[in-house]
């Protein structure tokens, strides 16, 4: 990773890993080096930012000024995890209330490529959706695509397989023509009519 790549602002956290010698569980990394993990992991704190804080919460505000954001973003104080997997936030990313005082929880995923294979979701991650309630949002950056994920209802009949990126990890892979019939709505529109009913609006 070379320091052109990094945005501004977090090239402390590269110094930090140099001069300190941070070295990270594989747990956290998978096959990724110390380096690379920390960029994903600062890139993916600005995304959530930017997808969360103004496009989502905007959108929903457009359609019910009623509803209460409880937060945004489940890492705030940006903290770095190096040692223990447990103490990773279970929060979803982005949480708000309607006005008859249900939660509506969202997980944030990204792709940052097309895959003709359809995307995935680690095992773990889709069992803490399934016993909390979290609905899944998709985002395929380079395209400007998303999509919507209900797992207890989107998910039935998925089985979990290793992906060797992934450090072997298990993975709900989504297929492509699964993923398009789930939407892949653009990003410059709103919310569209047939979601309100997931989002409870």
């Amino acid at each position: 990773v070379k320091f052109a790549q990094i945005p501004a602002g977090t090239e402390p956290y590269f110094v930090l890993l140099k001069e300190n010698k941070i070295k990270l569980p594989s747990f956290f990394k998978d096959r990724r080096t110390d380096e690379d993990y920390i960029y994903d992991l600062i890139d993916g704190w600005l995304m959530e930012d930017i997808i969360c804080d103004a496009w989502l919460r905007e959108r929903l505000m457009a359609i019910d000024k009623t509803i209460t954001v409880v937060h945004m973003g489940t890492n705030r104080d940006r903290t770095l995890q190096k040692y223990n997997p447990r103490n990773i936030t279970t929060e979803p990313d982005f949480l708000y209330k309607t006005t008859k005082g249900k939660e509506i929880k969202i997980e944030l995923q990204m792709a940052r490529k097309p895959r003709k294979e359809g995307y995935d979701m680690k095992d773990t991650k889709v069992k803490r959706a399934l016993e909390n309630g979290h609905i899944f949002l998709w985002v395929i950056v380079p395209n400007d695509k998303f999509f919507v994920v209900e797992p207890n209802k989107d998910l039935q009949g998925v089985v979990p397989m290793t992906n060797p990126l992934w450090g072997g990890k298990l993975v709900y892979r989504l297929a492509l023509p699964k993923c398009k019939q789930l939407g892949m709505y653009d990003m410059s529109s709103e919310i569209p009519k047939v979601l309100y009913s997931t989002f409870c609006l």
